[in-house]
């Protein structure tokens, strides 16, 4: 039936509503976040994958693990979630295994700023 709940939905929307505000970064800032990055981000999070390019033009943020990435992250909803929001630390979620990485691993080091610039930019 339409609209019914199924679990796991309420967590999905959090990492999407993520990936909504990092493509509005990417709108206002994507010449300087390609320029600080440089490199093409395969984000896999519970069933979905989003492909995040901060290599060329003024990067682009797209649901679909299509096209080639420099780097691929595997992480859990909620910790991607934390991650973003500065609640939990990437090196730490890395290292107790709650992150997986393949590929760059020096780009992996510059996800930080990435992430940065899907919060919302008041701090209060």
């Amino acid at each position: 039936t339409r609209g019914a709940h199924r679990p796991g939905n309420t967590a999905m929307a959090a990492s999407a509503a993520v990936f909504d505000a990092l493509s509005k970064a990417v709108d206002t800032k994507g010449a300087e976040l390609v320029s600080k990055f440089n490199g093409v981000v395969r984000f896999k999070i519970d069933d979905k994958e989003w492909l995040v390019d901060l290599k060329n033009g003024t990067g682009s943020v797209k649901e679909s693990g299509d096209g080639k990435a420099d780097i691929t992250v595997t992480v859990a909803d909620g910790d991607f979630v934390k991650m973003a929001m500065g609640k939990l630390n990437p090196q730490s979620a890395f290292m107790s295994g709650k992150l997986k990485v393949a590929g760059n691993m020096g780009l992996a080091m510059k996800l930080g700023p990435v992430l940065a610039a899907a919060k919302p930019s008041a701090k209060l």
